[in-house]
């Protein structure tokens, strides 16, 4: 979108917008209270007049009444005179009632950015990289969903003990002094010590599926720009604001999206960060236990590959291995991949 006033002038559908950052917005930057609605009245009023005077001359004067009849021959004898006049009045009106909904106060709200020149536009990572927090952005990206539900959907507190387990087995088992006559008192350590991570690794997925969950707010990853020049907008939506029943309609190609930067560029963002409990857990940890989910995953993949026959997926053009390659991509990622910015959308349309 051009940054002119011809933008504003595009027509949008909109399937998420939050009225009361617009309606805030909009009367901050004309410094006016806002209209709900508008009555406007109308009306017309029609007024005719004529007149006709005629005179004729004879020998006898006669006086006729008025108006004078068309059809008078000229011949008649005597003196004619009179006057005709007529006069109508006609009289209407209409009354008009005016609402000013969301797709108005958009309207009034980007073409105020503009003018002002608020708006910055978006295109790559070149331009990413000059925003900081308070600033009002406009770009087009492609979505993807939320990674949070993607990990909470595979990783179950069952999973997650089993993970941690599997960890610190394998911490223990490469640190332990096997030589000497503590093994028994080291083992014992161990195992009580394992005990209790189990125990509070079990907690902790339980307090963070049920923070999320109940969560009204999802995230989205909209990617602008191309493959060698790309940057992630973590577009943090409130549930409640879309206009569509679908809230994964984002999914669905591409968008705009006018917002407000909450956070500026940062590289491979954790994604959990911004959950209160995780936020205090070191990322290195969070890492290493998707990283094991995903050894996991791998290796289920990695059985399917032996029961699936070769010639089931013979292709022209194209080998076992490549027709496998979409099974060997699934997986769920601890950060965002490369150069992020956080927004909060005031509207996303197309």
């Amino acid at each position: 979108m051009k940054e002119n006033n011809d933008s504003v002038r595009d027509f949008t559908i909109s399937i998420y917008q939050h009225p009361d950052h617009v309606a805030g917005l909009v009367q901050q930057i004309y410094r006016r209270p806002l209209i709900k609605s508008e009555t406007a009245s109308h009306s017309q009023q029609n007024d005719n007049h004529s007149k006709l005077q005629g005179e004729a001359t004879g020998e006898v004067g006669v006086s006729l009444p008025t108006p004078i009849l068309p059809w008078l021959k000229s011949g008649i004898k005597g003196g004619i005179g009179g006057e005709s006049s007529e006069n109508s009045s006609t009289t209407g009106g209409s009354t008009f009632h005016f609402e000013y909904s969301q797709a108005t106060y958009l309207y009034f709200l980007r073409d105020a950015l503009i003018e002002k020149k608020l708006l910055k536009q978006i295109k790559n990572i070149t331009d990413a990289k000059q925003l900081k927090p308070g600033d009002f952005v406009e770009f087009e990206a492609k979505f993807t969903g939320d990674q949070v539900t993607a990990i909470l959907d595979i990783l179950t507190p069952e999973i997650i003990e089993k993970i941690v387990e599997k960890i610190r087995t394998e911490n223990f088992t490469k640190a332990a002094n096997w030589g000497t006559e503590e093994i028994e008192r080291e083992l014992s350590i161990f195992k009580f010590t394992l005990k209790t991570d189990l125990k509070l690794a079990r907690s902790i997925a339980n307090a963070v599926r049920n923070d999320f969950r109940s969560n009204e707010t999802r995230e989205y990853y909209g990617h602008i720009g191309t493959e060698d020049d790309q940057v992630t907008a973590i577009t943090i939506c409130d549930n409640n604001y879309f206009l569509v029943q679908d809230r994964d309609r984002i999914l669905d190609g591409k968008f705009k999206v006018l917002g407000k930067v909450t956070e500026g560029i940062e590289a491979n963002r954790p994604v959990l960060e911004r959950n209160k409990i995780l936020d205090k857990i070191e990322p290195r940890l969070v890492d290493k236990i998707i990283n094991s989910a995903n050894e996991i995953l791998s290796s289920q993949v990695s059985d399917i590959e032996e029961i699936v026959s070769r010639d089931a997926y013979e292709e022209k053009g194209k080998s076992n291995t490549e027709r496998i390659q979409p099974i060997k991509s699934i997986g769920i990622q601890s950060r965002v991949h490369g150069e992020s910015f956080k927004v909060v959308p005031i509207s996303i349309y197309i």
